[in-house]
């Protein structure tokens, strides 16, 4: 983790297109930054820190869901009421199955993340798509949380007519130095009072 300067100017993040990220990531950020703000981290997720939720058991029983679901509908016998449950079976296991076993995180390689003396910033440079960036500003207050292999912060609350409200978080997720960025954080917070 090295302080890096801002090269130049940074634009407001609607006026300009993000720049190419290559293996520097830092001359991908300090063009973004404004002037005197340090680039204090930046990092990328990795998605092959993604743990399913309840683990490789809770795949196996997905994955013997869609196969009963494939027999029932096999064995149905012109029954279109076995059939439909067979295949109902199926596609309900194989959804939940590509849901937990990670893959929906890919869009994580897209990814980019930093943390300047001044702000958090999360980039989404989608293929094909307008790049996406969000600056949170770092304010002593800001509670920041580490959970495994996350520094999560919130930014906003969720409220549903038949819920309690919620804090919407955001964070560096499945980043491998959590507890060393949260620590760098709160190092900066601590700089501002």
């Amino acid at each position: 983790m090295s302080d890096t300067p801002a090269s130049a100017p940074g634009p407001a993040a609607a006026d300009t297109p993000l720049p190419q990220v290559g293996r520097d990531g830092a001359a991908f950020w300090g063009g973004l930054l404004t002037p005197g703000e340090m680039l204090r981290w930046h990092g990328a997720p990795d998605p092959r820190l993604f743990t399913p939720a309840g683990g490789p058991a809770i795949l196996a029983v997905l994955a013997g869901g869609a196969g009963t679901g494939i027999v029932i509908a096999l064995r149905a016998g012109g029954s279109a009421a076995q059939a439909v449950a067979g295949i109902g079976l199926f596609v309900l296991s194989a959804l939940q199955l590509a849901r937990r076993s990670g893959f929906g995180n890919r869009r994580l390689i897209d990814t980019r993340y930093a943390l300047s003396d001044r702000a958090i910033y999360i980039a989404t440079l989608r293929p094909g798509a307008a790049p996406y960036l969000e600056r949170y500003p770092l304010t002593p207050q800001l509670a920041v949380g580490l959970g495994r292999n996350s520094v999560t912060f919130p930014v906003g609350v969720i409220q549903r007519k038949d819920r309690p409200e919620r804090p919407l978080m955001r964070g560096f997720f499945h980043i491998h130095d959590a507890a060393a960025v949260q620590s760098l954080v709160r190092e900066i917070q601590r700089g501002m009072t």
